[in-house]
């Protein structure tokens, strides 16, 4: 703002010699605005208009559970859980307001103490809540190790049903756990908590590991054979609807394309969180 004094800039030269930069400062900060920065912060909600051919790209969504390793570089070591902006946080008791009902006259007191007694039941929900997805998260990497640590093939099926069962709450506190939350697993891939509890996304996990690890294409058909091999019960025409859902062409379209030709089988230790 200093450099902008008297007169704005109309160049970058300007800016440069206004501010006092040597070239090799100059170059840095035109790198860094140009990496970091964006002119139109608003278009960040559908997409930013900086990338190539003026189409909107999908911004990820932020994460509101980290699931990581204890050691990143060990993907053996234990996990940790991390709640981001957990609303025990962001909710307290402001100080001043106890004082202010002990100095304020007899009427007044009555209905400030009422909205004080409301004002700590809504930081005791949060408290709650929040223990309450913690739970569910340690509950959730136990049962998906596997998962976490070799990927989807190791993916088990499980409702919301069940986690209510095993964390003795109803299956409605589990819903509203995970309604519009996202977690972030070891590998940085990001995933709406709420798809763990979904009843096809094992096979559909597994048709995707199965075509990335395919040495020839695979009919569908013959991914069906499969996938009733590791335990899901689909049959062909199930299986052309899962590659839809997931973008994957036919057989016949995927030949010539790189793949691996291995698939991982081994499992992991029991999680500790």
């Amino acid at each position: 703002l200093e450099a902008a004094s008297p007169a704005i800039p109309q160049s970058w030269n300007e800016w440069v010699q206004r501010a006092g930069l040597t070239p090799e400062e100059a170059d840095e900060a035109q790198h860094f605005m140009r990496e970091h920065l964006n002119p139109y912060p608003g278009r960040a909600q559908w997409g930013d208009p900086r990338l190539g051919g003026g189409a909107s790209q999908p911004i990820p969504p932020q994460p509101d559970v980290v699931i990581r390793y204890l050691r990143p570089d060990d993907p053996t070591s234990p996990f940790v859980i991390e709640i981001l902006a957990p609303l025990e946080g962001q909710l307290r008791l402001q100080p001043l307001w106890s004082q202010a009902i002990r100095q304020a006259d007899p009427n007044t007191r009555a209905a400030m103490a009422e909205v004080q007694r409301e004002a700590e039941m809504w930081v005791r929900v949060a408290r709650h809540r929040d223990m309450a997805l913690a739970q569910l998260m340690r509950w959730l990497v136990r049962e998906q190790e596997g998962f976490l640590r070799h990927g989807p093939l190791h993916l088990k099926p499980m409702t919301q049903i069940q986690a209510a069962r095993a964390l003795g709450v109803n299956p409605s506190t589990i819903s509203r756990l995970v309604n519009g939350k996202f977690v972030q697993l070891p590998n940085g891939r990001v995933l709406p908590l709420r798809q763990f509890f979904e009843p096809h996304w094992p096979a559909r996990e597994a048709l995707k590991a199965i075509i990335a690890h395919e040495t020839q294409p695979l009919s569908d058909a013959a991914l069906a054979q499969q996938l009733q091999r590791m335990g899901f019960r689909v049959a062909r025409r199930t299986v052309a609807k899962y590659r839809h859902i997931e973008g994957i062409p036919p057989a016949s379209q995927r030949r010539g394309r790189p793949t691996t030709a291995t698939l991982p089988h081994s499992r992991g230790q029991e999680v500790k969180v």
